[in-house]
């Protein structure tokens, strides 16, 4: 009866590592069919969860070069103040982890929180806010994200229910995870960055060819001009055609004749004075509200000899 006990215990834990492991290998198949980020994060969190299924909740956190602090891209267990929680390189459990790239296995609530006893008040406050202070943190496993040398991020999994540590079985899914998690994580990044790279090229090719484009109608509008000069077509004519180019009302005021052309803006050349007053010292363009009867705006560019 005995051994029929202990035949049942040993397929019952065969079957259960079995499990097991066709939930590592469908994670590793799934975390890496993708190479969105935010989508690799979020079933990365899933996966931690059904894998190590004592754990009550946990967050990835991904090292950032600008602030220099461990940032949260994905939590599961907590609400969405947990996406506050920046952490220093070295500081509380997390900061540690990362800074010495080592596994921390805490199995009681009286170390975890004298571990924590360096995380700054602000961090403190919204790990409380976020939901850990319904629930006392009971064992903690946090493990840092490395891709070869190079250190990405921590993974931090919170267990509330009891103090127990991670089996030895346990650990080994969890580095095998890891390792796996690293790869996704590291191929997301270099997606995300290739994307950026191709987003800015695309963005300065068109503005090169709204310059080049802006170029060719200086070009037409120059050789236009020209070609009236060359004509004698007269101030007129060369006024209208600048106003067919450019598709704007082209108005030129000569205060040396005292005239304005087209010499149908009449309502124009009631401000011509002031103009020239406010242009006397000028020598660069600008922009003009012309109040009289209705507001009109108007860009003014001197045209000066000597």
């Amino acid at each position: 009866m005995k051994d029929e006990t202990q035949l049942h215990h040993v397929d019952r834990d065969a079957l259960k590592v079995q499990h097991d492991m066709e939930i590592l290998m469908e994670s590793f198949r799934v975390i890496t069919s993708t190479l969105e980020l935010d989508d690799v994060l979020k079933k990365i969190m899933h996966y931690a969860i059904a894998i190590f299924r004592s754990t009550d909740a946990g967050y990835i956190q991904l090292f950032d070069e600008r602030s220099k602090k461990l940032i949260i891209k994905s939590y599961v267990g907590f609400n969405e103040q947990i996406s506050s929680f920046r952490v220093g390189i070295g500081e509380s459990i997390v900061g540690k982890v990362y800074r010495d790239g080592c596994v921390r296995l805490i199995g009681t609530t009286k170390e975890i929180y004298d571990s924590m006893e360096d995380l700054s008040e602000d961090n403190f406050n919204i790990l409380h806010a976020a939901g850990a202070s319904e629930r006392m943190i009971k064992s903690l496993l946090a493990v840092p994200i490395m891709f070869g040398d190079k250190r990405i991020g921590v993974m931090t999994l919170h267990r509330f229910d009891r103090e127990e540590l991670p089996s030895e079985r346990d650990l080994l899914l969890l580095q095998s995870f890891a390792s796996h998690v690293a790869v996704a994580i590291h191929n997301a990044q270099l997606h995300e960055e290739v994307q950026k790279s191709l987003g800015e090229v695309t963005h300065l090719l068109t503005k090169l060819e709204e310059t080049n484009e802006l170029l060719l109608q200086r070009t037409e509008i120059h050789d236009h001009l020209t070609r009236l000069s060359i004509e004698n077509k007269g101030l007129k004519s060369i006024i209208m055609e600048m106003d067919h180019l450019m598709e704007k009302t082209i108005i030129y005021a000569d205060y040396l004749e005292g005239k304005c052309y087209p010499v149908d803006h009449l309502p124009f050349e009631k401000v011509i004075a002031d103009l020239f007053v406010l242009f006397r010292t000028k020598t660069k363009p600008a922009y003009v509200s012309i109040s009289d009867h209705a507001d009109v705006s108007c860009y003014v560019h001197p045209i000066r000899s000597g």
